[in-house]
């Protein structure tokens, strides 16, 4: 499956890059960044710090957007910890991509690249300017793996939001409108996932992706000493595109609020729409899934 990710990294977006960049039905063909969890410049140097770190120098890292398409970014470094990453590893030398992020999945996922999906691990910006710009772009995405949105349960940013979304609700509206095939992780499925303290399942094949996995978990919860589990949202959106019959789903079309005490709250209309919602899964089974992934 040749994939695209556009992510934020941020701790669960390495931890999924990881995951992605490590599976071998999955091939990565490029890193797309948008600002979120962190400012884009660190998401970008995160990014190409991770790919060195696992051996992966051939992927290229592309800057995408520093900005929502309305408003500015509100940074998660309060969660994720003031290097985005909660641990420590070598600054790679190289540089990002010269190609604008935008440029980059128009030229991987517009017509005749009718194979390539998408993998949205952070706020919307990149993948609706994307399609602003190329309508066409609609005909040439196989399909959108989406991390965001609360629909049945409450928000992590407000009672009504989640992160992902409240950051760029008008780009999310853009996407769900686009008519291109998406497969929505929300936090309805992704708060199910998670890894208690010192409880990551082990494994007897130790690769470099484990390592750095468990450096993030163990850095993260000395930086959260209060918290005790840690939620693999991002994870999880990587598990689904591998295995999409993890999970169960509802057809569903997508609006979010834009403005407003409820910004960023997602609501579905259930029967029609372009959008697979994710409603239950086993967890332990999901969990496992991402550890093997891993390994």
């Amino acid at each position: 499956m040749n994939v695209v990710i556009d992510a934020d990294p941020g701790t669960d977006d390495a931890i999924a890059l990881c995951a992605a960049v490590h599976s071998d039905s999955i091939n990565v063909l490029g890193i797309t960044i948008v600002g979120g969890n962190v400012h884009r410049s660190l998401g970008t140097s995160n990014a190409l710090a991770i790919l060195d770190f696992i051996g992966a120098t051939e992927i290229p890292i592309v800057q995408g957007a520093d900005r929502p398409l309305k408003g500015s970014f509100t940074y998660a470094y309060d969660y994720h910890g003031k290097d985005g990453l909660s641990t420590t590893i070598p600054q790679s030398t190289r540089p990002a991509s010269s190609i604008s992020a935008i440029d980059f999945i128009r030229a991987t996922c517009s017509p005749p690249n009718h194979e390539t999906t998408l993998i949205a691990l952070g706020p919307l910006t990149n993948i609706a300017e994307a399609i602003q710009m190329n309508q066409e772009l609609a005909n040439g995405v196989k399909r959108i793996f989406v991390m965001g949105g609360a629909l049945e349960v409450d928000g992590n940013v407000t009672p009504w939001a989640e992160f992902n979304i409240h950051q760029d609700p008008v780009a999310a509206n853009v996407v769900f409108s686009s008519g291109i095939p998406i497969t929505l992780l929300s936090l309805d499925v992704c708060d199910q996932i998670y890894v208690n303290r010192g409880n990551f399942p082990p494994s007897d094949n130790e690769t470099k992706e484990r390592f750095l996995t468990r450096s993030i978990l163990e850095g993260w919860f000395r930086f959260k000493p209060e918290m005790e589990r840690y939620t693999l949202c991002d994870p999880t959106a990587v598990a689904a595109s591998e295995n999409p019959d993890l999970f169960e789903y509802r057809q569903a079309s997508i609006k979010v609020v834009e403005t407003g005490k409820q910004k960023g709250r997602t609501m579905a209309k259930y029967g029609d729409g372009s959008v697979d919602v994710a409603i239950n899964c086993d967890p332990v089974e999901v969990l496992n899934h991402i550890s093997g992934m891993l390994s």
